[in-house]
């Protein structure tokens, strides 16, 4: 005697398999910035998140600077997600009085599975206006008093991976 397998139904039993998955890389970093500077993280759809950061100024003169302190400079933000991929955030430095606007968007997310993709990149255009009084420059020696002075403008691509759950890059 033989016997056979039947393969009638095996075609059928293929195309019922569940679509293979997108799996997306999730807190490749734990916040959205990486000390000072932006990283590929967004803030979540009607998240805001307020923040004070301190710079501090060299220890190296010790006690009399009260290490550091004396000559630290913050800035207070409010950043707030528009969508999961857009947040856009405004906030004042007391660093030559600054105040900045910023927004980023998350053009690739990182994932694996149907759709493959080896990082995350985002994009982050923002702008900056010093507002204290007219002094002169240090380099030409001419007084800043005009708004193409005093403003600074930043755009940039960053691209990130995380690699595994202790260790992420990012340029």
């Amino acid at each position: 005697k033989l016997y056979a397998q039947d393969t009638t139904d095996l075609m059928s039993q293929l195309e019922k398999q569940e679509p293979l998955k997108t799996n997306y890389t999730y807190a490749t970093f734990k916040s959205t910035r990486i000390i000072s500077g932006h990283s590929v993280e967004n803030i979540g759809k009607g998240v805001l998140d307020v923040r004070i950061l301190h710079r501090f100024a060299p220890l190296n003169r010790g006690l009399y600077d009260f290490f550091g302190l004396d000559i630290a400079s913050m800035r207070l933000g409010f950043d707030y997600g528009i969508t999961n991929n857009l947040m856009i955030g405004i906030g004042r430095s007391t660093w030559q009085k600054t105040y900045d606007g910023f927004f980023k968007l998350k053009i690739l997310r990182q994932s694996s599975g149907a759709r493959n993709m080896p990082v995350t990149l985002s994009f982050l255009s923002s702008i900056a206006v010093r507002t204290d009084l007219a002094r002169k420059d240090t380099l030409n020696q001419r007084i800043i008093t005009g708004f193409s002075d005093k403003a600074s403008y930043t755009s940039q691509l960053i691209i990130g991976r995380k690699f595994s759950p202790g260790f992420s890059l990012q340029v």
